[in-house]
């Protein structure tokens, strides 16, 4: 009975090991991040996701699409509605943290747009 008791401990660490794998890569590599937050584009639409230092967030629904394409606050803004400022805050919903990819990495470089990507510091 003896000589089968580290084959058992042994099956079932592996099998541990097994389990924490997935979890562990997963974390370790994350998800590629989306195109990187664009202050001049005023195209954005509701569902569609950026980054902004390595995370990832997607701009709210179809009401606060105006508002994903303001990057700067302005008072104007709440001639049209007055929740505006809340609206603007809200507007782009934080989901996860992400890897930039290889290509973006040689963006960041060519145009040194280190606010979108300065988690790589």
């Amino acid at each position: 009975g003896a000589t089968e008791a580290p084959i058992t401990t042994a099956a079932t660490s592996s099998t541990m090991a097994t389990t924490k794998a997935p979890i562990t890569s997963e974390t370790a590599h994350g998800q590629p991040c989306p195109s990187a937050y664009d202050p001049f584009k005023t195209n954005y639409i509701a569902g569609e996701q950026i980054t902004i230092k390595c995370f990832i967030f997607q701009c709210r629904d179809v009401e606060h699409e105006m508002y994903c394409n303001a990057a700067a606050w302005d008072d104007n803004l709440l001639a049209q509605d007055d929740r505006a400022k809340e609206m603007w805050m809200d507007a782009w919903d934080r989901l996860s943290a992400c890897v930039p990819t290889q290509g973006e990495l040689m963006e960041e470089e060519a145009a040194n747009a280190s606010d979108a990507w300065d988690c790589l510091a």
